[in-house]
């Protein structure tokens, strides 16, 4: 009961964890006569799925007692979850 109660939990976290990730700053700035992300968009991008990485590994770090494997396949089964991020 404890897995399927961390996994409804965890499928509802996915759906909103673009509301919930820590806010990236950025500015737009004019340079060179063009219009830019600063820090640059990759370094944005990188950052954003660093921390969208480290949500979607949390079921890794569950410790249960008995098969903590189960909590494993968590991310598996809700792989769907991620197009919607």
């Amino acid at each position: 009961q404890l897995c399927k109660a961390l996994e409804y939990q965890y499928k509802l976290g996915l759906e909103c964890c673009h509301e919930t990730l820590p806010q990236v700053e950025a500015k737009l700035v004019f340079k060179q006569k063009k219009l830019c992300f600063e820090p640059p968009y990759e370094e944005l991008r990188q950052t954003y799925y660093k921390e969208l990485r480290k949500f979607i590994q949390i079921p890794m770090l569950f410790r249960g007692v008995g098969d903590a494997e189960i909590f494993k396949t968590i991310t598996d089964r809700n792989s769907e979850g991620l197009h919607v991020v």
